[in-house]
């Protein structure tokens, strides 16, 4: 099981341009591009993934998993179970490390930032559920011999989650919520067994079929992906842009960084001896970082009377999502490319969707970040936007100047080049969308 969807099928597509299947097979490496695109799409113009209505949540989640599973086998998961001080550190990163947070920052929401009571309960409550599956694909991404151990894991939680969730949210929010087990169960049958033990069954039956289908999972993985993160987020957009909405990002951002961060550091302090001990923190940060934020939203929906409890868990879906797959991106270019040379670095710092993700991240930073601090200003929309510009458009024709002058490898100065031309395109989009068609001469 390699981390390559398309290993040994090249064969079944003689008549096939190489080229096609290569490129095919590498679709996952533009996977943290089209996540950010798609959640930019979903703030943009939502009714781009109001289509992806919640009906189709399983069925996606159910592909994802049924792509684990075909580049699987079942030695795989019986080694999973060969590690129970893993699973263990797991299943307590869950239920006490991320409740413990989801305490912290949900009282902090309603004592610092005086945010209304059922905002802290919406965060408190995201931090009682169980993990989510696609930590699981996360984890396939980066580390696919240990994509079977994190299905256990989330496995476990989900399974547990009938009795620990009500019991969780007694405790931290006061009130006992009684969850559908049956629902559960189904949900696990339909999200995980399934599509896991198809996968297994179609790669031990009928290899040539599965060698066949492998290189198309890819691209197909990287578009479902991209409707599980732009949809939630179109959705629940009134939640989003709501008065709190800052805030809440604010809030819950720094909840779902300090789970990531705790998984990967406590599991570094209790594996440290481990020959995959690099492997194994990013896979418990998955775990702890990446939570079932969807059933916490439904969770939010039927039993709670105040629609606000409902906001954390909706933006949580979007964060936890942008978040995890940053991290995938971060973490597979160290483990993909073995001892790249500067040359090779630079190339790839080049790359111009590269240069598209920093400039998207730094429009959306300068926005957010403003509506946070200016949320009560008169003028705050047209704060937000103008501190956009800012943080987003910056002199990349002095750098690319500075490049070219002090800098002897020319390599340096493509990526400020590519950049101006990139930071100018989206800035001028931005001044199209926003001033609502009034800018005709631009």
């Amino acid at each position: 099981m390699g981390l390559d969807p398309g290993a040994g099928s090249d064969k079944m597509f003689n008549e096939t341009p190489t080229s096609i299947v290569e490129t095919l097979k590498k679709a996952n490496s533009i996977l943290p591009h089209v996540v950010l695109a798609s959640t930019v799409l979903a703030l943009l113009y939502p009714p781009s993934f109001t289509w992806f209505t919640s009906r189709y949540f399983v069925p996606a989640l159910g592909f994802l998993m049924f792509a684990v599973g075909i580049n699987s086998n079942e030695k795989d998961f019986l080694e999973a179970f060969k590690r129970p001080k893993a699973i263990l550190l797991g299943y307590l990163g869950q239920y006490l490390i991320k409740p413990l947070l989801g305490f912290i920052f949900g009282l902090a929401a309603v004592s610092l930032f005086q945010l209304p009571t059922p905002i802290g309960a919406g965060i408190m409550l995201v931090s009682c559920v169980s993990g989510a599956q696609l930590s699981n694909y996360a984890t396939f991404l980066t580390d696919p011999a240990l994509a079977p151990l994190s299905i256990v894991m989330t496995s476990l939680s989900t399974a547990t989650a009938v009795l620990v969730t009500p019991m969780l949210s007694l405790l931290l929010i006061g009130k006992k919520l009684p969850v559908d087990v049956r629902g559960m169960v189904s949900s696990i049958l339909q999200v995980v067994i399934a599509p896991i033990a198809a996968g297994l069954l179609l790669n031990k039956l009928f290899p040539k079929l599965s060698n066949a289908i492998r290189p198309f999972l890819p691209v197909l993985s990287v578009l479902d992906t991209a409707c599980c993160v732009g949809a939630p987020l179109a959705l629940n957009i009134n939640s989003v842009m709501s008065p709190f909405g800052a805030t809440i990002l604010l809030l819950v951002t720094m909840f779902h960084l300090s789970a990531f961060f705790s998984g990967y550091f406590l599991t570094g302090s209790v594996f440290r001896n481990a020959p995959d001990a690099k492997a194994l923190q990013r896979t418990l940060s998955y775990e702890t970082g990446m939570q079932s934020s969807l059933l916490a939203l439904a969770l939010a929906t039927k039993f709670f009377q105040d629609p606000l409890v409902g906001i954390p868990p909706a933006i949580s879906t979007v964060v936890m999502s942008l978040m995890g797959f940053t991290l995938v991106m971060i973490w597979s270019n160290g483990s993909v490319v073995s001892s790249p040379s500067s040359s090779q670095v630079s190339q790839h710092s080049s790359e111009p969707q590269n240069r598209l993700f920093d400039s998207l991240s730094a429009f959306l930073s300068g926005y957010f970040l403003t509506g946070s601090v200016f949320r009560n200003a008169p003028d705050s929309k047209a704060l937000q936007r103008t501190l956009s510009y800012e943080t987003g458009m910056q002199s990349s024709l002095l750098a690319l100047a500075l490049a070219t002058k002090f800098f002897q490898d020319p390599l340096v100065g493509i990526p400020p080049a590519i950049s101006t031309v990139v930071m100018s395109l989206m800035g001028f989009t931005l001044v199209m969308i926003w001033s609502n068609g009034k800018e005709q001469s631009i």
